[in-house]
């Protein structure tokens, strides 16, 4: 073996100092040093020849407790490695679970409902939403944003009419409260269609119609918040229970 810099036959084993030694390793090269140009190179492991060509490392004496050191760092290296990796693959997982959309909507079954592990919830001051086996609680505490999104998750639907239903009320909101579902073309980023606005002292049941263009089969369904001009900043809750999209009737 010769150095591939300056042609010297003083040749030793260099020792695994990096991450590029070990892959180095499983691909079956081991690194080498030049003892006359300090050059540091990459051999195979099947193209070294006799054993005596290769001088061994010269261990020096003192380096027991480096060496430990070394050792040392290195697995606190690796362990930090390994512990960042979980911790970023259970976050990856996290979103993609808490913000997975719901399943394709199917026109035979005529019925879309959506369940509490579906919806996605922005964080605002001021705002708290969240989704169980009921439905929707948001809580309002007059700091809200002017404009924000209260809940939405994404909706596959063929072309067609459809219409969405859900039962609500509200505590403590007026009756301009600027709360409204909208059904959103996700490819423009437009609404396709808007509710009225929710407020109801006791259980209400209210439905919203829209119809699906050939070209808009992703869309989103939002609960959105405006602040209405004139009024004050809402602060209460709203209680919106069993959302569901199904096929409009055709008119007799």
């Amino acid at each position: 073996m010769i150095c591939p810099n300056c042609g010297s036959s003083e040749i030793r084993r260099s020792q695994r100092s990096s991450w590029a030694d070990i892959v180095q390793q499983f691909r079956g090269q081991d690194a080498f040093r030049c003892r006359k140009c300090r050059n540091r190179f990459y051999y195979p492991r099947a193209g070294v020849g006799e054993p005596g060509s290769v001088k061994p490392i010269r261990r020096r004496r003192s380096g027991g407790k480096s060496s430990l050191k070394k050792r040392l760092q290195f697995i606190g290296t690796v362990t930090l490695v390994i512990a960042a990796s979980t911790v970023t693959l259970l976050w990856i997982i996290q979103i993609a679970v808490g913000t997975r959309p719901a399943p394709p909507f199917d026109p035979k079954d005529a019925v879309a409902e959506f369940a509490a592990g579906t919806w996605a919830f922005p964080e605002y001051t001021g705002l708290r939403s969240k989704a169980d086996e009921k439905g929707l609680t948001t809580e309002f505490n007059g700091s809200e944003p002017e404009e924000c999104r209260i809940a939405e998750q994404t909706v596959f639907l063929p072309p067609g009419d459809y219409v969405l239903t859900y039962n609500y009320r509200t505590a403590g909101i007026q009756a301009k409260s600027g709360i409204r579902w909208q059904i959103i073309d996700s490819r423009r980023d437009t609404p396709l269609a808007e509710s009225s606005e929710l407020s109801s002292d006791h259980m209400d049941q209210s439905s919203m119609f829209f119809s699906i263009p050939k070209d808009s089969a992703l869309l989103r369904l939002r609960l959105a918040y405006w602040h209405s001009p004139g009024t004050k900043p809402v602060n209460g809750t709203l209680f919106v229970q069993a959302p569901q999209i199904s096929l409009r009737s055709p008119a007799p």
